[in-house]
């Protein structure tokens, strides 16, 4: 549902969004109108996504690149790791991962568990 910047569907999008959140002196919509946009996965907080689908794209770029997800320590990408595993376990402070965004992460063989040992030949 990504559409184009300021096209009608991108519009609507907007409203749809400040609707749910009571923005702008718009009407809330309904439970049933929120429940059959979430249905087709609409994307609520556009920006959020964008953004963690950047970063994945950038982890799988990484892997491609070193055979591995190891990123260097306290690297912006190994911070986005570690935030994933807390979102993963619903961690205080963190929203859930969605199905689709562990679905990602498993595909390319996440480390959900870091507690184990590993060594640079696994």
């Amino acid at each position: 549902l990504r559409a184009e910047y300021r096209s009608s569907l991108y519009v609507w999008q907007e409203v749809q969004r400040r609707k749910r959140n009571g923005m702008d002196g718009y009407s809330p919509l309904t439970d049933d109108q929120v429940r059959l946009l979430d249905e087709i996965d609409f994307p609520w907080d556009a920006r959020r996504q964008t953004l963690w689908n950047d970063k994945y794209q950038e982890l799988v770029e990484f892997k491609k690149k070193h055979g591995h997800l190891r990123a260097e320590y306290h690297s912006s990408l190994d911070y986005w790791q570690i935030i994933q595993r807390r979102k993963r376990n619903v961690m205080k402070g963190h929203s859930p991962l969605t199905d689709d965004q562990v679905r990602l992460l498993d595909d390319i063989d996440f480390q959900w568990d870091t507690t184990r040992q590993t060594t640079w030949n696994d």
